[in-house]
C-alpha cells in the first residue's frame, strides 16, 4: 500500500520517532508497516502541560488521508476491560478467540483482546459477516457448511477442491477464522488449526533486532525499545558481536 517515500518522517519525528528508528525495524515490521498494518508496541512522546513530554506506548500504522499517508495510534491503555466480561467470556478472550458480545448500544459485534496495547477490540458483525459471504459464499472450492461456524467464530479447516485462492493448490489444506487485526478481519492459512495459531505466533520478535543505526530490543511486557548503537550496554554488544561471527545463528 505503502513505499518508503510515503512515510511521513516529519510527523513521526514528533513523536519521537526518527527516520533512524524506522529504517531499523526488522525486515518483516517494515513490511507489515507498509502494508498498512500495525507494528508492534513501540514508545512514542507527546506534548503534555508546557513544556512536559509524556512518554507512553503504542501501536503505529500508516493510512490513507486524501492520497497522502498518514499516522494512526493504537495506545496501550493501563487497564484492560476484561472486568467486563463473565468468566467463561475471558477465558476465551485470554485465549485469543473471537466472541460475539452486544455493545453499549444493544449492537451485536464480535470482540477479540489484543494482549500488546490490553484493549477489546470489537467490529460489528455485520462487517465481518458481510466480508465472510463475499469471500466464500457461493464458492464450490469451499464447502458452504463450513460459512456457519466460521461465522460463530470458529476456525474452519478444509481441503480446497480448486485453485480459487491464490497461493494455494487444488486438494491443499487451508484453515480460515475471524482475526480482528486482520484488515479484513479474517484469516487464511494453509495448513490446520495449529498451524493457523502458529503462523500468528510466529510474528512475534526475538530479543534483539540489529539495524544500521541501532537495536531493537523486545522487552519483557511485549514492547520494543530502540537503543542506538552509541548506547549499546555490554549485553547488547556482546550479542551484537556473537551474530555478526555467526550470522546464522539462531536466535530466540
Amino acid at each position: 500500500m505503502f513505499t518508503e517515500k510515503d512515510i511521513p518522517y516529519e510527523k513521526l519525528k514528533k513523536f519521537g520517532v526518527t527516520q533512524e528508528m524506522v529504517d531499523d525495524f526488522p525486515q518483516n515490521i517494515s513490511k507489515v508497516f507498509l502494508d498498512g498494518g500495525y507494528t508492534p508496541v513501540i514508545p512514542i512522546i507527546i506534548d503534555g502541560y508546557g513544556s512536559e513530554k509524556i512518554r507512553t506506548l503504542a501501536k503505529v500504522r500508516l493510512i490513507q488521508v486524501n492520497g497522502t499517508a498518514d499516522l494512526l495510534f493504537a495506545p496501550r491503555m493501563k487497564e484492560d476491560r476484561l472486568s467486563e466480561f463473565g468468566v467463561e467470556e475471558k477465558l476465551k478472550l485470554m485465549q485469543g478467540d473471537v466472541i460475539k458480545i452486544k455493545s453499549p448500544d444493544g449492537s451485536e459485534v464480535y470482540a477479540q483482546y489484543d494482549h500488546d496495547i490490553k484493549q477489546v477490540m470489537t467490529v460489528p458483525t455485520e462487517v465481518i459477516e458481510h466480508n465472510i459471504t463475499s469471500l466464500f459464499s457461493g464458492r464450490t472450492a469451499f464447502p458452504q457448511d463450513n460459512i456457519t461456524p466460521m461465522l460463530n467464530g470458529e476456525k474452519v479447516t478444509v481441503t480446497i477442491s480448486d485453485d480459487t485462492y491464490p497461493g494455494t493448490n487444488k486438494g491443499e489444506e487451508i484453515t480460515v477464522g475471524i482475526d480482528l487485526e486482520e484488515e479484513t478481519g479474517i484469516r487464511i492459512a494453509r495448513g490446520d488449526a495449529r498451524q493457523w495459531q502458529q503462523d500468528k505466533d510466529n510474528d512475534k520478535l526475538p530479543k534483539y533486532n540489529f539495524g544500521l543505526y541501532g537495536c531493537w530490543v523486545k522487552e519483557y511486557d511485549g514492547s520494543m525499545s530502540y537503543i542506538p548503537e552509541s548506547n549499546y550496554t555490554p549485553e547488547i554488544k556482546s550479542e551484537y558481536e556473537l551474530r555478526t561471527l555467526n550470522p546464522q545463528l539462531k536466535v530466540s
